[in-house]
């Protein structure tokens, strides 16, 4: 479930935020699930996941299937935004962090 969920409210926040979106699942959530019935069935989904392993076959969540279906819509018809993103920081800092200067 992560992996289908992240990856799509990753690239939501890119489409709405300047800044890159947190690494914590959790905290990725709560910044761009506004629907309470889908914060639950995350919040369920990730308590069976934790208790059944990822071998395990879980039984399907209309509520998120929908919602997950609802955002790769969105996406499909996001439009890239026109901000160039400057890129002069990250190389100075790739080059400090290689050369240790």
């Amino acid at each position: 479930m992560r992996h289908v969920l992240r990856p799509l409210l990753a690239a939501k926040w890119v489409l709405e935020r300047p800044e890159a979106p947190p690494m914590a699942f959790e905290a990725l959530v709560d910044a761009m699930v506004g629907d309470p019935a889908v914060r639950q069935d995350i919040a369920e989904l990730l308590v069976l996941k934790r208790r059944s392993g990822e071998q395990e076959w879980l039984p399907a969540r209309p509520v998120l299937n929908a919602f997950i279906g609802e955002l790769v819509a969105q996406l499909a018809l996001a439009q890239q935004r026109d901000e160039a993103v400057p890129l002069e920081r990250l190389d100075e800092l790739l080059f400090e962090t290689v050369m240790g200067e």
